[in-house]
Order: structure tokens, then sequence, then C-alpha cells
């Protein structure tokens, strides 16, 4: 029977509590949100997917703990689900785009307050340039 070294062990330790740890942040990680009262699941990689945006930095990980929460621990995003949501459906097509299928185009709204409002959105979480 092979018995592992002090030294293995306490890696093996470190690396467990690392993992548990809420400041160990995967990609795939599964976000639960409270949009303006909805609540909705997103991985991180779907936020995170326009690199340099505020939308990325914010959930990136490193921030987790002092981000809003509403009382059951969701993280507060105060936009309306309305115009969040399809940001995060156009995050997620873009994520699996391929050359066969016709292009992601953006999210597309017939009420022009509607838009502007999402222009809006876009803008302050820093994603024009991926949206």
């Amino acid at each position: 029977m092979k018995r592992s070294s002090p030294e293995n062990e306490e890696a093996a330790s470190s690396t467990e509590k690392r993992q548990r740890s809420p400041s160990f942040q995967q990609p795939s990680d599964v976000l639960h949100l409270n949009v303006g009262g909805t609540l909705t699941a997103v991985l991180r990689r779907t936020l995170t997917s326009i690199e340099g945006s505020m939308l990325a930095s914010r959930f990136s990980g490193r921030w987790d703990d002092s981000l809003e929460k509403d009382r059951d621990g969701n993280f507060f995003i105060d936009q309306p689900i309305g115009l969040f949501q399809p940001m995060i459906d156009y995050l997620r097509a873009k994520a699996c785009e391929t050359m066969l299928a016709p292009p992601v185009t953006s999210p597309e709204f017939d009420d022009v307050r509607k838009l502007k409002d999402f222009v809006r959105m876009v803008e302050y979480f820093g994603m024009t340039a991926g949206i």
C-alpha cells in the first residue's frame, strides 16, 4: 500500500479548500440572478463573454462577495428583465454560433423607447462593442 507524503496531503487539502472557497470561480459556474424581481440563471462564461466590459468585470468572480444580493443570496441586477433577458439571450446565441447558421443579430424592439432603454443598459454595462 502506497502512502502519500505529508507534502502531497497538504497540497491536496489546500486545493480542496480553494475549490470550496467562494472566491474559487469557474467559467461553468451557474449564477443565480434576481433581475428586477425575476429570478433567472446564467453561466458565468455567458456574463463574462465580452472581455473588458463592466458586466464581465463584475461577474469575473473577483467581486462576488461585494456584489448586491437579494435576501436569498441571488445576485441582484437592478434592470428590467424585459431589457436584460434579450441581452443574455443574445450572448447565449453568440456562444453557440456556427458558420452554417445565419449570423446572430442584436435584439430588436418594436417600441422605440424600449430600444433606447436597451441601448442605455448595454452602454452602462460596457457591452456596446459586443452587441
